[in-house]
């Protein structure tokens, strides 16, 4: 019973680790868009 406890505790931890990498990336994502946007602005005056 020990045993399958610690693969599921293993399994979430994998799943919530993923998880946390998905939005990891995708936050990335988003910073290199708003700063690309920015440097246009920049660029062509708008700001």
């Amino acid at each position: 019973m020990e045993a399958g406890i610690d693969s599921q505790r293993e399994d979430t931890s994998k799943a919530h680790a993923l998880r946390l990498t998905q939005k990891l990336e995708e936050n990335q994502e988003n910073y290199r868009e708003e700063l690309r946007i920015s440097r246009n602005r920049v660029r062509t005056g708008l700001d």
